[in-house]
Protein backbone atom coordinates (compact mmCIF):
# COMPACT_ATOMS: atom_id res chain seq x y z
CA UNK A 1 0.00 0.00 0.00
CA UNK A 2 1.85 3.76 -0.98
CA UNK A 3 1.83 5.74 1.75
CA UNK A 4 1.90 9.69 1.97
CA UNK A 5 5.24 10.33 1.19
CA UNK A 6 5.26 7.92 -1.56
CA UNK A 7 6.79 4.78 -0.35
CA UNK A 8 5.75 1.19 -0.45
CA UNK A 9 4.58 -0.75 3.07
CA UNK A 10 6.07 -4.49 3.10
CA UNK A 11 4.22 -6.51 5.51
CA UNK A 12 6.76 -9.20 5.74
CA UNK A 13 9.39 -11.42 4.85
CA UNK A 14 8.28 -15.14 3.94
CA UNK A 15 11.60 -16.67 1.77
CA UNK A 16 14.66 -15.55 -0.07
CA UNK A 17 16.72 -16.58 -3.52
CA UNK A 18 18.03 -19.97 -3.66
CA UNK A 19 21.50 -20.93 -5.41
CA UNK A 20 22.92 -17.50 -6.18
CA UNK A 21 25.92 -17.45 -8.74
CA UNK A 22 29.41 -16.02 -7.54
CA UNK A 23 28.78 -12.04 -7.99
CA UNK A 24 24.98 -11.87 -7.22
CA UNK A 25 23.18 -10.29 -4.70
CA UNK A 26 21.41 -12.00 -2.37
CA UNK A 27 17.13 -11.31 -2.53
CA UNK A 28 14.50 -11.17 -0.69
CA UNK A 29 10.43 -12.43 -1.43
CA UNK A 30 8.72 -9.68 0.16
CA UNK A 31 4.79 -9.58 1.10
CA UNK A 32 3.44 -5.90 0.67
CA UNK A 33 1.00 -4.78 1.66
CA UNK A 34 -1.54 -4.90 -1.06
CA UNK A 35 -0.80 -8.64 -0.81
CA UNK A 36 1.67 -8.72 -4.06
CA UNK A 37 4.44 -10.97 -3.76
CA UNK A 38 8.15 -9.60 -5.49
CA UNK A 39 11.68 -10.47 -4.96
CA UNK A 40 13.78 -7.24 -4.11
CA UNK A 41 17.30 -6.84 -3.28
CA UNK A 42 18.15 -6.91 0.28
CA UNK A 43 19.93 -3.39 0.11
CA UNK A 44 16.91 -1.87 -0.31
CA UNK A 45 15.05 -4.22 2.62
CA UNK A 46 18.09 -3.26 4.41
CA UNK A 47 17.54 0.56 3.97
CA UNK A 48 13.27 0.10 5.04
CA UNK A 49 14.15 -2.02 7.65
CA UNK A 50 17.27 -3.79 8.95
CA UNK A 51 16.35 -5.56 12.30
CA UNK A 52 13.73 -7.18 9.82
CA UNK A 53 16.31 -8.09 7.58
CA UNK A 54 18.42 -9.39 10.22
CA UNK A 55 16.28 -11.15 11.89
CA UNK A 56 14.96 -12.83 8.97
CA UNK A 57 19.04 -13.65 7.93
CA UNK A 58 19.74 -15.21 10.96
CA UNK A 59 16.36 -17.29 11.43
CA UNK A 60 17.53 -18.75 8.13
CA UNK A 61 20.64 -19.05 9.26
CA UNK A 62 22.21 -16.44 5.76
CA UNK A 63 24.43 -14.19 8.38
CA UNK A 64 27.28 -15.00 7.07
CA UNK A 65 26.60 -15.31 3.30
CA UNK A 66 25.15 -12.59 3.09
CA UNK A 67 27.65 -10.47 5.21
CA UNK A 68 29.96 -12.12 2.69
CA UNK A 69 28.17 -11.01 -0.27
CA UNK A 70 27.29 -7.49 0.83
CA UNK A 71 29.70 -6.14 3.06
CA UNK A 72 28.06 -2.97 3.79
CA UNK A 73 25.45 -4.40 5.48
CA UNK A 74 26.24 -4.96 8.68
CA UNK A 75 23.33 -7.87 9.80
CA UNK A 76 25.25 -9.28 12.10
CA UNK A 77 24.96 -6.42 14.83
CA UNK A 78 21.40 -5.49 13.44
CA UNK A 79 20.49 -9.51 14.42
CA UNK A 80 21.98 -9.06 18.04
CA UNK A 81 20.16 -5.42 18.40
CA UNK A 82 16.91 -6.98 17.96
CA UNK A 83 17.60 -9.59 20.15
CA UNK A 84 18.87 -7.43 22.73
CA UNK A 85 15.39 -4.95 21.74
CA UNK A 86 12.52 -8.33 21.92
CA UNK A 87 14.70 -9.20 25.71
CA UNK A 88 13.48 -5.48 26.84
CA UNK A 89 10.03 -5.01 25.25
CA UNK A 90 9.91 -8.63 27.09
CA UNK A 91 10.58 -6.76 30.30
CA UNK A 92 8.38 -4.38 30.14
CA UNK A 93 5.62 -6.30 29.41
CA UNK A 94 6.06 -8.64 32.25
CA UNK A 95 6.70 -5.58 34.12
CA UNK A 96 3.68 -4.39 33.13
CA UNK A 97 1.94 -7.48 33.74
CA UNK A 98 2.99 -7.08 37.31
CA UNK A 99 2.09 -3.92 37.93
CA UNK A 100 -1.32 -3.72 36.13
CA UNK A 101 -4.25 -4.33 38.79
CA UNK A 102 -6.71 -7.28 37.77
CA UNK A 103 -10.62 -6.94 37.81
CA UNK A 104 -13.36 -9.66 38.13
CA UNK A 105 -16.92 -8.20 38.22
CA UNK A 106 -15.85 -4.72 38.92
CA UNK A 107 -13.90 -6.05 41.86
CA UNK A 108 -9.75 -5.73 42.15
CA UNK A 109 -8.57 -8.97 42.55
CA UNK A 110 -4.82 -9.50 44.02
CA UNK A 111 -1.91 -11.22 42.47
CA UNK A 112 -0.57 -12.29 45.67
CA UNK A 113 -1.03 -12.21 49.72
CA UNK A 114 0.41 -8.94 49.97
CA UNK A 115 -2.33 -7.37 48.14
CA UNK A 116 -4.88 -9.37 49.26
CA UNK A 117 -4.11 -7.92 53.10
CA UNK A 118 -3.72 -4.23 51.87
CA UNK A 119 -6.97 -4.59 49.48
CA UNK A 120 -8.71 -5.70 52.28
CA UNK A 121 -6.85 -2.54 54.80
CA UNK A 122 -8.15 -0.31 51.94
CA UNK A 123 -11.78 -1.81 51.47
CA UNK A 124 -12.06 -1.73 55.47
CA UNK A 125 -13.45 -5.55 55.65
CA UNK A 126 -11.22 -8.99 55.50
CA UNK A 127 -13.13 -10.99 52.60
CA UNK A 128 -9.64 -11.72 51.09
CA UNK A 129 -8.24 -13.13 54.19
CA UNK A 130 -11.65 -15.13 55.05
CA UNK A 131 -11.19 -16.35 51.33
CA UNK A 132 -7.70 -17.91 52.02
CA UNK A 133 -8.56 -18.83 55.68
CA UNK A 134 -11.08 -21.05 54.33
CA UNK A 135 -9.26 -22.78 51.15
CA UNK A 136 -6.55 -23.55 53.90
CA UNK A 137 -8.81 -24.73 56.19
CA UNK A 138 -10.26 -27.19 53.45
CA UNK A 139 -6.67 -28.26 52.18
CA UNK A 140 -6.34 -29.79 56.46
CA UNK A 141 -9.57 -30.33 56.46
CA UNK A 142 -8.79 -33.37 53.04
CA UNK A 143 -5.50 -34.06 55.03
CA UNK A 144 -3.37 -32.35 52.04
CA UNK A 145 -0.53 -31.58 54.34
CA UNK A 146 1.00 -33.72 56.94
CA UNK A 147 1.61 -31.87 59.72
CA UNK A 148 4.87 -32.72 62.28
CA UNK A 149 5.18 -29.81 63.87
CA UNK A 150 7.58 -26.60 63.33
CA UNK A 151 10.76 -26.86 61.49
CA UNK A 152 12.83 -26.01 64.88
CA UNK A 153 10.76 -29.23 66.63
CA UNK A 154 10.64 -31.44 64.04
CA UNK A 155 12.57 -32.72 61.22
CA UNK A 156 11.80 -33.17 57.89
CA UNK A 157 11.79 -37.03 56.55
CA UNK A 158 13.57 -38.80 53.80
CA UNK A 159 13.45 -37.50 50.36
CA UNK A 160 11.13 -34.26 51.66
CA UNK A 161 11.00 -31.95 48.83
CA UNK A 162 9.42 -27.88 50.63
CA UNK A 163 6.56 -27.21 48.21
CA UNK A 164 5.58 -23.76 48.69
CA UNK A 165 2.37 -22.30 48.75
CA UNK A 166 0.47 -20.00 45.98
CA UNK A 167 -2.35 -18.55 45.85
CA UNK A 168 -4.73 -17.77 42.92
CA UNK A 169 -7.73 -15.59 43.38
CA UNK A 170 -10.36 -14.62 42.00
CA UNK A 171 -14.09 -12.78 42.21
CA UNK A 172 -17.53 -14.77 41.37
CA UNK A 173 -20.24 -13.41 40.04
CA UNK A 174 -22.22 -13.55 42.86
CA UNK A 175 -19.25 -11.54 44.71
CA UNK A 176 -17.74 -14.27 46.64
CA UNK A 177 -13.96 -13.62 46.95
CA UNK A 178 -11.75 -16.98 46.50
CA UNK A 179 -8.39 -18.02 47.32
Amino acid sequence: MMQEDQTWRFRKIVGHKRDLKSREKPQVLIMWESGEITYEPIDEIYRADPYLLAEYAQDADLLDDWERRVPKLKLRKHAKNAKKMMRMINQAKLKSYRDTPVYMYGVKVPRNHEQAIQFDLENGNTEWQDAEKKEIDQMFEYSVFDDRGHKSVATPPAGYKKIRLHMVYACKHDGRRKA
